[in-house]
């Protein structure tokens, strides 16, 4: 439980970082008046925050996997992870975009197929209510495509963590 909660605690941290630096610049940028040198300025700090984040929460995440298998703690796993990641780059990078591949063709299938299954339910049930069933059927689209983003998410860790 504690390594979930540090690993929580970091991201928390940089959260409250990259939100008080979005203020300062908010302030900044109403008091330059659209200074071209300062939202260059702003437009470069944000990249090198997200980048940051998106880097903090890949290793959280890889350092949470680490931390399930060696059953290390928080520090020793993020380091254990990251140095394996380092050394195997080229088997990661292939098999997180053939995983992203299949893992958006998965979300994309289940939505599809919910879709017209409701496409072939919905006219007989609500014959009188509802003439054109395109509408609910877009919305039955979002909704299963939001339901199988998360479903298809743990294949996803899976997949990582076999790796």
């Amino acid at each position: 439980m504690g390594t979930l909660a540090f690993g929580s605690f970091l991201l928390t941290i940089i959260w409250l970082i990259k939100s008080l630096l979005e203020y300062i610049g908010e302030k900044l940028h109403q008091a330059t008046a659209g200074n071209p040198c300062t939202e260059c300025l702003l437009c470069c700090m944000r990249c090198v925050l997200d980048c940051f984040d998106r880097f903090v929460r890949f290793l959280n995440q890889n350092a949470y996997i680490y931390c399930a298998i060696s059953s290390e703690s928080f520090c020793p796993s993020a380091l254990h992870a990251f140095l394996l990641i380092l050394k195997n780059a080229a088997k990661f990078s292939f098999v997180e975009s053939i995983a992203g591949t299949f893992m958006f063709l998965a979300k994309f299938f289940v939505a599809i197929c919910t879709t017209l299954i409701a496409y072939a339910i919905l006219p007989p049930m609500t014959a009188p209510i509802v003439v054109d069933p395109t509408t609910p059927c877009l919305f039955v689209f979002l909704f299963s495509y939001l339901v199988a983003c998360t479903f298809i998410s743990i294949f996803d860790v899976s997949a990582i963590t076999i790796l």
